[in-house]
């Protein structure tokens, strides 16, 4: 198989792999919503796998735009796009297409993370708020075994402020 054939395969196996991940995200926020906390740590399992089969696929990528480059006689730290503009006219406009749409998946888990983010940030922030009207007492300095102080969090609770 050539160079550019098996770049695009790296692309289209990567723009699957991505697709794959933003599913995974999305039935992981889908668990953290129905407390479906069994559901919840297979998807993890799922996205780390995925994770792992994305990093391998996009060092091959790397690897077949780094051997274009030599092949084609550009330098090494010239941009991807001048290896695609090197290209003839079929292939190149395939490979174009392909790198969009690889970039359009990033985007896509880029936002459905983001998502997920913000919904977890906000169920703490509610907790932490709920804690804090109920525990009002909790509010003081706490330390660490070290001595030092750390951060109150919905899990810690302050029993006695006197020793």
């Amino acid at each position: 198989m050539d160079r550019k054939n098996e770049l695009k395969d790296c692309l289209n196996k990567e723009i699957g792999l991505f697709s794959e991940f933003n599913g995974l995200v999305e039935n992981l926020k889908s668990s953290v919503m129905d407390r479906n906390w069994v559901k919840l740590e297979q998807e993890i399992k799922g996205l780390n796998q995925t994770a792992a089969k994305i990093d391998k696929i996009e060092q091959k990528r790397h690897t077949c735009v780094r051997e274009l480059k030599q092949v084609l006689g550009i330098p090494e730290k010239e941009s991807v796009q001048k290896v695609f503009s090197s290209l003839e006219s079929k292939d190149k406009n395939e490979i174009v297409q392909l790198n969009t749409q690889l970039k359009m998946e990033i985007i896509r888990v880029r936002s459905t993370s983001n998502g997920l983010n913000h919904f977890l940030r906000n169920v703490s922030l509610l907790l932490q708020s709920i804690i804090g009207a109920v525990l009002p007492y909790t509010k003081g300095k706490l330390y660490s075994r070290k001595g030092k102080v750390t951060e109150n969090s919905p899990d810690s609770v302050m029993i006695n402020k006197q020793l």
